[in-house]
């Protein structure tokens, strides 16, 4: 799968939700945040791109948290509350490595399989309880799960955005990234971007978009 066409597009697509959050009232900013939505899905698609292919789980989780805790300072400086989106995608991460974990002292069996997805849904339970939303870590759950299959994904991923409860406004937008990921391993981008760029793209462009907001 390439992943370079989906960074760029989630990209966009998230600077185009913060654009209509904080600099466009009304129907405008409510059509751009509509669009952005197609970006949601492929955030959890890239987490799992990430977890399947690293060397390192340890170093590459640090980075995700790190990249949190800088994320949460702009976060609460531009007023927004509760933990930012990066706190979701690193929970996903580590329901991917449980997961993992707890198969490596099991076997195969479907009784088993029960046992460690139960284990992995108490575990997102726990991460909602303090304050952690369990969108992000069940879409990377499912996508995990379902990986080696891309239409699955697509039904998997479309019944959590389901059950997450964000309407059929943001639901509608986020079936638009379904599909599109399908579609995506057959773009090849003749430049990839930069991962220090990637990494520190959400808390950068968050405050300048903020500062703007505020200057006029």
């Amino acid at each position: 799968m390439r992943t370079s066409i989906i960074k760029y597009l989630t990209i966009f697509l998230m600077t185009c939700d913060h654009v209509g959050l904080f600099l466009l009232d009304g129907f405008s900013g409510e059509v751009l945040r509509f669009v952005a939505q197609a970006g949601f899905p492929m955030w959890g698609f890239l987490m799992v791109q990430g977890y399947t292919h690293t060397r390192d789980f340890k170093a590459y989780f640090e980075k995700v948290l790190l990249l949190a805790l800088i994320s949460q300072f702009v976060y609460w400086t531009i007023g927004l509350h509760g933990f930012n989106p990066v706190f979701g995608l690193g929970a996903g991460l580590l329901v991917m490595w449980l997961h993992d974990w707890i198969s490596n002292y099991l076997t195969e069996s479907k009784i088993d399989f029960l046992l460690t997805f139960v284990a992995c849904l108490l575990f997102i339970g726990i991460l909602y309880i303090i304050g952690v939303h369990p969108i992000f870590p069940l879409m990377c759950y499912a996508f995990y799960l379902s990986r080696n299959h891309l239409e699955m994904m697509l039904l998997v991923g479309s019944v959590m955005i389901v059950y997450a409860g964000f309407g059929a406004w943001f639901g509608a937008g986020a079936f638009v990234g379904m599909a599109i990921l399908i579609y995506a391993n057959k773009v090849e981008m003749p430049m990839v971007l930069p991962r220090w760029l990637f990494y520190s793209y959400y808390p950068a462009h968050l405050m300048v978009i903020w500062l703007i907001s505020i200057s006029f």
